[in-house]
């Protein structure tokens, strides 16, 4: 094995692996940021990047030819990465969870289209739902479309810990909405 740093020298990390890996199940069973970062004795700022690191590393995995990637959340746990080619009407997964239950597409590993579909109004309120027009007016929309509704709620139902990040290309790099 090749010592890329002899000396050791530079700055070390402020936790070793074995206490992100804590502070990573702690924040997924709902700890906040700020009581991490007292209980470990950093900053909140260095707390927050070591929780989502797999964001960095997730932006650099970006296939060719979609322009939408969905994070399905659990708490602040990334789970499954669902990249979307709306033009071919194609999308590609990656779990980062073993948890079935916490996988958006379940025990499906390559969901179709339809299998899209039925999960963007599985996240948002039923179509049929009584007060709809109501509900629709109170979001700004005018009709019922489950990705804009997703946009505007992240996809958050009640009583349950799930939820939607959505990144959409622009100028050649995914952006946060």
């Amino acid at each position: 094995m090749t010592v890329k740093n002899e000396r050791n020298a530079g700055r070390k990390p402020a936790l070793a692996s074995e206490q992100v890996t804590q502070a990573r199940k702690a924040a997924q069973n709902g700890e906040t940021v700020t009581a991490l970062a007292k209980k470990y004795g950093v900053s909140r700022q260095t707390m927050s990047r070591y929780l989502h690191e797999e964001r960095i590393e997730v932006q650099r995995k970006q296939p060719e030819g979609f322009t939408m990637r969905m994070e399905y959340m659990f708490l602040e746990k990334l789970c499954t990465i669902i990249w979307v080619d709306f033009q071919h009407r194609h999308i590609a997964i990656e779990n980062r969870t073993n948890d079935i239950l916490h996988c958006a597409f379940g025990i499906k590993r390559k969901p179709d289209w339809e299998d899209f579909t039925y999960f963007l109004e599985s996240r948002c309120f039923p179509k049929g739902r009584d007060h709809r027009k109501a509900i629709l007016e109170e979001l700004g929309l005018d009709c019922y479309d489950p990705l804009t509704i997703i946009e505007k709620t992240k996809g958050r139902m009640a009583e349950d810990k799930q939820w939607l990040r959505l990144f959409f290309m622009e100028d050649g790099k995914m952006v946060e909405r």
